[in-house]
């Protein structure tokens, strides 16, 4: 009897060994599945940040390019207008005032 009672236990004892390095390997697969889900978890909150940083990078674009055109067109309009200049009337200009610093001086 007294043997029995010893094997019963010793039995126990396996059987509660057993479950043990059973719940370890589970306990290790868990944390496994988990790090692997945190890296992909990770990957796509990276992925959403890269794509919410470029369109805000294009709309900054577009917006600074809107602000732009109106001074560009403003300097193509100068740039127009100068270009209307009749080039004698500068010439004379020039004649002119080279004419008055010659006969003036160093004025």
């Amino acid at each position: 009897m007294t043997d029995d009672i010893l094997n019963q236990v010793k039995s126990a004892e396996e059987s509660a060994d057993k479950e043990l390095d059973l719940a370890k390997e589970q306990a290790l697969k868990l944390i496994e599945e988990a790090k692997i889900k945190a890296d992909e978890s990770y990957k796509d909150e990276v992925n959403r940040a890269k794509i919410k940083a470029k369109k805000l990078i294009e709309e900054a674009k577009l917006k600074a390019l809107e602000k732009s055109k109106p001074v560009l067109e403003k300097a193509r309009e100068e740039a127009e207008e100068i270009k209307k200049i009749d080039l004698d009337k500068v010439s004379k200009t020039v004649d002119s005032l080279v004419e008055r610093i010659v006969n003036n001086g160093d004025s």
